[in-house]
């Protein structure tokens, strides 16, 4: 994001930040001046989160984001805790990929509408899908939320 909002006129230029999306995707990148703002984790979560509504009888709201360079979730991480978004799980490592998480509905749901105000867009139905779920409700989410997983 930060790559293409700042895409250089020069012919030089360009080519170094070519080179950057390369660098980032290695799981041993790390980085040095990674600033946040709601439209990060928006456009992140967008490319690579995932909401989930437990089959439990409940009206959970579950969100998860995968990434090969943790430093990226790590960032994502403390800029949703500086936003009041404190239920996040520290990142985790599982099977070769770092993990970030928030099982607790309260602030799964606040970081949904945070990022639907930010212009999250491949994944926006799915959103405002999961901030309507209720006890009453959950099972027909769940099975929209199913038709739609896999074809954002």
């Amino acid at each position: 994001l930060k790559i293409s909002a700042a895409w250089a006129q020069s012919s030089a230029l360009r080519q170094n930040l070519l080179k950057s999306p390369r660098a980032l995707k290695h799981h041993k990148h790390l980085h040095t001046e990674l600033k946040c703002s709601p439209p990060i984790p928006a456009g992140f979560f967008d490319a690579e989160g995932c909401i989930e509504v437990p089959p439990s009888k409940s009206a959970a709201v579950c969100l998860h984001m995968k990434q090969k360079n943790r430093a990226v979730l790590d960032c994502i991480r403390d800029f949703l805790e500086s936003q009041q978004m404190w239920r996040w799980s520290q990142v985790k490592l599982e099977g070769g990929i770092y993990r970030l998480s928030s099982t607790h509905s309260p602030t799964s749901r606040k970081a949904l509408d945070m990022m639907l105000h930010a212009g999250l867009a491949v994944k926006k139905r799915e959103a405002e899908l999961a901030l309507q779920v209720s006890r009453r409700n959950y099972i027909d989410i769940r099975e929209e939320l199913t038709k739609l997983s896999g074809n954002q």
